[in-house]
């Protein structure tokens, strides 16, 4: 039996973000590249991780992808990101890239579930607990200015981890990418989605989305409410051209609003860019596994409350508290 890892690859830069950037057409390339080398598709998509004002690198693009590979395919993947990065970025750029494998069981012919599909929720847990500080260096990323020496240590606690770069910037997003990637909370998918020709109606039911998005894109895509919770296959989704994409519980999902009309409407990027993170709260409750960010950062912020739920732009509340708009 051959083995085979899941390998995840994220790039940054200082360079503005934006849809078109040379970041995002790099690392389109890379995973076109990547697929067509190596036979696999690219799991899920790739992801952008905006950072806001209060990180290190405020509006900078940081983008994520991975993809299963054998062992030996895996170990050339660092290699093919160096060489475009190379190609296609200047020092003073602060171009910086992060590759991490992580081994997956044997099997005789490589397809497997995507790790972050929670096929295996057993496995993406023990995941989760074994990549524990890179999760949070992804999150202290977006709270707090960390620094390219913290972004250092961090790498060095993993041995099947390359992380490399010119300059802080490129490092520390590139890290970040990562770990907001596999801790599967924060992640906007590139690229908006159809859905009109998912049925000959205005709606469609969740069952039918599916299969929509499996035909058309190839994608297993999950419909959550805005707390991030599934709606049922009989739920009916209204067939909207731009509906967007975003990671939530390490899937692929699509973040849908409940209508009067007994429609649940997709999101798209306006609404997004509606929500905001919600700066002190009177709710406010701390969560037990963000105690040492709380200590760090000292603020009442969504990110260490226990009823955070992270969407692309910002948090929306589990406990019913409407964010800030």
């Amino acid at each position: 039996m051959a083995q085979y890892k899941n390998v995840y690859i994220a790039a940054s830069s200082r360079e503005t973000a934006g849809p078109g950037s040379r970041l995002e057409e790099m690392m389109k390339e890379a995973a076109d590249r990547m697929s067509g080398q190596f036979g696999v598709p690219v799991n899920m998509g790739i992801t952008r991780h905006d950072m806001p004002k209060t990180s290190v690198l405020p509006g900078q693009d940081i983008l994520c992808f991975d993809i299963n590979l054998s062992a030996e395919d895996a170990g050339r993947a660092a290699g093919l990101i160096r060489e475009m990065i190379n190609a296609q970025y200047a020092a003073e750029d602060e171009p910086g890239f992060c590759v991490l494998e992580i081994p997956m069981e044997d099997s005789e012919d490589g397809f497997h579930e995507d790790i972050a599909s929670h096929a295996d929720k057993k496995r993406l847990s023990q995941i989760r607990k074994d990549y524990e500080e890179l999760i949070r260096f992804g999150q202290q990323a977006r709270l707090r200015p960390v620094t390219a020496d913290e972004a250092r240590g961090t790498a060095a606690g993993f041995a099947d981890l390359v992380l490399e770069g010119e300059g802080e910037k490129g490092l520390i997003g590139a890290l970040a990418g990562v770990g907001l990637r596999i801790g599967g909370e924060n992640g906007h998918f590139l690229g908006i989605f159809d859905l009109t020709g998912f049925s000959s109606r205005s709606f469609g039911s969740v069952a039918q989305c599916i299969g929509g998005f499996r035909r058309f894109y190839g994608r297993d895509p999950n419909f959550v409410d805005r707390t991030g919770g599934t709606l049922g296959f009989h739920d009916r989704i209204r067939l909207i051209p731009d509906a967007e994409a975003i990671l939530v519980s390490g899937r692929f999902s699509v973040m849908c609003a409940f209508g009067n009309d007994d429609l649940w409407t997709p999101y798209t990027k306006d609404d997004f860019g509606r929500v905001k993170k919600r700066r002190s709260c009177d709710y406010f409750e701390l969560d037990p596994d963000q105690e040492d960010l709380f200590k760090e950062t000292r603020r009442r912020s969504c990110g260490a409350c226990l009823f955070r739920k992270l969407t692309d732009d910002g948090f929306v509340c589990t406990a019913g508290h409407d964010p800030v708009r």
